[in-house]
């Protein structure tokens, strides 16, 4: 992977952890004006498509990259889906206040970012001597 493909590629990653970050704040606002069941469940749906094309897109890096810790990321991304999900299916329960699913949702996000894709960063960085920034992420 050339270093401008690199850089693209963690460009990517960024601009997908804002878009994340911008479906969960919908999300909580549609909860918070009190938006039909099945409004609700549209944007659950959006919100679940989109994270599955995020971490199809990281799987993708992490291969052309030769990321020698992949299976390691993988297995955290079926944790982070589950919890995801897991955190989703409570929005109509009694589990979670209403108000602090986009909290949530956001922490446990953060938590995968801060840890694993930040290791997939630092390696990006460091093997294709990419320029160090911010995530953008705004969590």
């Amino acid at each position: 992977m050339p270093q401008k493909a690199a850089a693209r590629d963690r460009a990517l990653i960024d601009q997908e952890h804002r878009a994340l970050g911008k479906l969960i704040d919908a999300l909580q606002a549609a909860i918070n004006r009190g938006e039909s069941e099945e409004d609700i469940e549209q944007r659950k749906a959006a919100l679940l498509s989109r994270l599955e094309e995020h971490l199809d897109l990281e799987k993708r890096i992490m291969i052309d990259a030769g990321f020698p810790l992949i299976f390691a990321h993988l297995e955290a991304h079926d944790s982070f889906r589950d919890q995801i999900k897991l955190i989703l299916s409570s929005i109509h329960t009694a589990v979670i206040n209403k108000g602090n699913i986009s909290r949530l949702l956001k922490k446990t996000h953060e938590h995968h970012v801060r840890y694993y894709d930040d290791i997939l960063t630092f390696y990006l960085v460091d093997k294709y001597s990419l320029e160090a920034v911010d995530d953008g992420l705004g969590i």
